[in-house]
């Protein structure tokens, strides 16, 4: 069955640049938003949204859109989002009449139904119904698959859901945000963070956070500044005048922020499933399954792409920044006040 709404893989926008990709490759995010928030704004497009997205630091490169982007979009479109860990929670929501919403998918097929082969994010609109002891979900699927239609959390997607989110849809109109190209105030979470630089060619000063923003300022290797805002993986340093990659500073001192108290040659678990990559950041690509070590293949999620389920155990030999070097590649150990490994 074809879409009724928006697909990222629509000529009109599935070349746009998005997240170190294409919004054809990564743009499920952008895509399952405006299926929502074009139900007030009939003019967004996945297109206006993943603008959005990236000027407001929540498009990650080479991975798609980060979680924190999802409620951040949602409300600003004037549709308040709840992010939820499990299911009955979102059910309540949903019971309660005008509300939508996103879930993400991790790689698996339940009834029949293959969601992803990685992770991919859809909307739930049109409604909710509780019927004969099962929950149906009206799907409007972002990408290729074509999954519209209504499915039952029972039959097609129990297990394989680790998180989404509620919204409001009253059907009440306002001005739809705009992209910034360069926010008068830096925005999202406020920490006050003593980090130093660990890159050999120095790290850029942008003006915003993500890299389309102009390049204002430098900075030198082993470099110490002192981060107040964090957004996505971008970190804002008053006294370098502004934003700067998070992937390559590491912690020297903490304020509000988050200790992990993760050390080379310690072993943890993670809190949720984890892309590996091929270095330590999101601008390597990620590995693919059969690129794991054959016990990193164990507890691997199916699918092309490497990604250890949540609860594996996993020993560190090294850290950069705030990426961990396990036997099977690289995977992030904190993301802002999220950590992935205890």
């Amino acid at each position: 069955m074809g879409s009724m709404w928006f697909n990222q893989y629509d000529p009109r926008w599935s070349k746009k640049a998005y997240a170190g990709r294409t919004m054809a490759a990564s743009g499920c995010g952008p895509t399952a938003i405006a299926n929502i928030v074009s139900s007030k704004h009939s003019g967004v497009t996945p297109a206006d949204v993943a603008d959005w997205l990236t000027s407001h630091g929540y498009a990650s490169n080479g991975n798609g859109t980060y979680w924190s982007g999802i409620k951040a979009a949602l409300d600003a479109y004037g549709c308040p989002a709840i992010q939820h860990s499990s299911m009955q929670p979102f059910f309540d929501e949903m019971a309660k009449g005008n509300r939508w919403g996103v879930i993400l998918f991790r790689a698996g097929t339940r009834g029949g139904i293959t969601w992803t082969g990685g992770g991919h994010f859809v909307a739930i609109v049109k409604g909710y119904e509780y019927r004969n002891g099962k929950h149906y979900l009206y799907v409007s699927d972002s990408g290729s698959r074509g999954h519209d239609g209504w499915y039952t959390y029972e039959e097609h997607m129990r297990g394989l859901i680790p998180t989404l989110w509620s919204c409001i849809v009253d059907g009440s109109t306002a001005p739809a945000p705009t992209p910034s190209p360069n926010p008068s105030a830096p925005s999202g979470t406020s920490v006050s963070t003593l980090y130093q630089v660990k890159s050999p060619i120095g790290l850029n000063v942008r003006g915003g956070a993500g890299t389309s923003y102009a390049k204002i300022g430098g900075l030198a290797n082993n470099t110490k500044v002192t981060v107040t805002q964090i957004s996505g993986n971008w970190g804002y340093a008053p006294n370098a005048g502004g934003w700067v990659c998070m992937d390559y500073l590491v912690k020297v001192g903490t304020g509000a922020g988050v200790s992990t108290n993760v050390v080379a040659g310690g072993t943890y678990t993670l809190t949720m499933d984890m892309r590996v990559r091929t270095g330590p950041g999101t601008g390597f690509r990620n590995k693919k399954r059969s690129e794991l070590t054959p016990d990193g293949k164990k507890h691997a999620r199916v699918g092309v792409y490497a990604v250890l389920a949540a609860g594996t155990r996993v020993t560190v030999l090294e850290i950069r920044g705030n990426w961990a070097r396990i036997p099977s590649g690289w995977v992030c150990i904190w993301q802002g006040n999220t950590r992935y490994m205890r």
